[in-house]
C-alpha cells in the first residue's frame, strides 16, 4: 500500500511508516499468504520487495492527515500543527482560515476542517500548544478567530469526512 500523498511507493519500512506519521518497529518478508503468515524478520531498514512484505508501525495514528498538513513548520500533536504568521496571513490571519483551506490542499484526505483550537507560538513553537493544553485544556475555541497579525501559532483542526 502507498501511503496517503505519495505517489511512489515507499523503499523501506521506515519510509512506509514515517509518511503516515508513525515509526516503524519491524518489517517481515512474508509469502504469498498474507498478514497472517509468520515471515523472515528483514527490519525497518530493508529495502521492500514488489510484495510480500510487512511494515510494523507504531505510535497514535492520527485519522486527520496533519502529518500531510502543508505549510506547516511542525507537527506538534494529532490534528495540531504549528504555522508559521506568513502562511496565516495568507489565509485571512486565522487558525480558522488554516483549517477550512485545508480540504483543497491535503492530497488523498477529501475531509471538511474547521478549527477547534488555537493558540498564539510566543516564540515557543509546539511547546505554546502543550503547556495551554495542560493548563486549561482545550478550551481555546474563541482564539480560532483570532488574528494573529503575522505571528506564528498552533492550529488545531477537525474534520468531519462527508
Amino acid at each position: 500500500a502507498r501511503p496517503p500523498g505519495q505517489g511512489a511507493p515507499p523503499a523501506t519500512c521506515s519510509e512506509f511508516c514515517s509518511a503516515q506519521g508513525l515509526a516503524c518497529t519491524n518489517g517481515e518478508a512474508v509469502a504469498a499468504e498474507g498478514c497472517a503468515a509468520k515471515g523472515v524478520t528483514q527490519g525497518c531498514d530493508a529495502r521492500l520487495a514488489a510484495s510480500g512484505f510487512v511494515c510494523e508501525c507504531a505510535g497514535e495514528y492520527d485519522r486527520s492527515g496533519a502529518f500531510a498538513w502543508p505549510d506547516k513548520l511542525e507537527l506538534c500533536a494529532a490534528s495540531a500543527v504549528l504555522v508559521s504568521g506568513t502562511v496565516l496571513k495568507e489565509q485571512g490571519g486565522t487558525c480558522d482560515g488554516y483549517c477550512e483551506h485545508l480540504r483543497s490542499r491535503v492530497p488523498d484526505f477529501p475531509l471538511y476542517f474547521s478549527c477547534y483550537a488555537a493558540w498564539p507560538a510566543q516564540g515557543l513553537g509546539c511547546g505554546a500548544y502543550k503547556r495551554d493544553r495542560n493548563l486549561r485544556g482545550l478550551s481555546s475555541f474563541e482564539n480560532c478567530l483570532q488574528d494573529f497579525r503575522g505571528a506564528d501559532a498552533v492550529c488545531a483542526c477537525s474534520f468531519a469526512d462527508l
